[in-house]
């Protein structure tokens, strides 16, 4: 049995390997290089991140002491709800007497308990989810005691304590609708005398002579104006004693069954009071319109003019004009 000879490796063959065992050699340096620039980047970040939430901390610290300083100088209500419960968790000063109270009895309490209607409240809610801000929003506001107020509400969101929160500011308007309730009470008044005056001057009871009144109608006749015309006709006839009543409807521009029924009823009223009632002013319309309207006067003595109407009242009382 021959052995066989070990053939020599060729030069080029040991250097390769030679070239390849040192590149290797210099991949495992770089490598373990890298893992320690890894690590210490790793530990250098995690120092990084716990040094700039310290810093925000520390702001935010600073930022919402900055921001109860101010807040609890200014005169202007204002309050911080935490918008997961709508609950106070912050008022100033200003906001605890608005609402009859003192700003830390406001904490932890709900902001709807404090709206005259709650469901105004949550259109407020609604609003800030839609459009993200609110302004001048016309709120009637209740404090403890249950005295009323009227404020306008401006709101923001805020991040406060790290939570999401709405800062609210509010106007106080009371003093404002208490004057405009109070001008508006005073128009009323104005226009209900001025109403007045204008009615007595549209249906004025006249004493013509002693025991005969006349009451012009000029203008239209509606059921306001029929009620006010039949107490004036009573109220006359009780002043002046009167036992003839003149309505002289010259100037009432229509006679339908509506007016036909206002002046019935008035003279049925000055009957119970003892008076007889001339009607004055019948024209050849008016008293086509009476008989198609099929309005039963029969028993209501209607003459065409004034002049006639006084000297028939004259007639009837034993009286004439000398």
């Amino acid at each position: 049995m021959t052995e066989l000879s070990e053939s020599p490796i060729p030069a080029e063959l040991l250097e390769e390997i030679a070239a390849l065992r040192e590149e290797v050699a210099k991949l495992q340096n770089e490598k373990a290089e890298m893992e320690l620039l890894m690590q210490m980047t790793a530990e250098h970040s995690d120092r990084v991140a716990d040094e700039l939430y310290s810093a925000v901390e520390e702001t935010q610290r600073e930022s919402e002491e900055r921001f109860r300083v101010i807040t609890n100088t200014v005169p202007v209500p204002i309050v911080v709800s935490r918008i997961a419960e709508d609950m106070i968790v912050y008022a100033n000063p200003a906001a605890g007497e608005l609402l009859g109270t003192t700003s830390e009895d406001l904490l932890g309490r709900s902001v709807a308990e404090f709206y005259g209607n709650t469901k105004e409240r949550q259109k407020i809610l609604t609003a800030i989810a839609e459009q993200g801000v609110v302004d001048n929003w016309q709120v009637q506001g209740k404090q403890d005691g249950e005295v009323y107020f009227w404020a306008a509400v401006f709101i923001r969101p805020l991040t406060f304590h790290a939570e999401p929160c709405l800062l609210e500011a509010y106007h106080d308007l009371t003093a404002h609708k208490q004057a405009q309730l109070e001008q508006a009470r005073l128009q009323q008044e104005i226009i209900e005398a001025q109403q007045k005056a204008i009615q007595e001057l549209s249906t004025p009871v006249i004493p013509v002579i002693d025991q005969i009144i006349v009451m012009p109608l000029i203008g239209n006749i509606d059921s306001m104006r029929a009620r006010d015309l039949t107490r004036q006709l009573l109220a006359g006839i009780s002043e002046h004693r009167a036992k003839v009543v003149i309505l002289d409807i010259t100037g009432v521009p229509l006679v339908d069954s509506g007016v036909a029924n206002y002046l019935t009823k008035a003279i049925r009223a000055a009957q119970l009071k003892g008076a007889r009632t001339i009607v004055t002013g019948i024209s050849e319309a008016v008293a086509e319109t009476i008989v198609d309207l099929g309005i039963d006067w029969s028993e209501i003595t209607t003459l065409s003019d004034l002049r006639t109407g006084l000297l028939v009242a004259l007639r009837s009382l034993g009286k004439r004009l000398l």
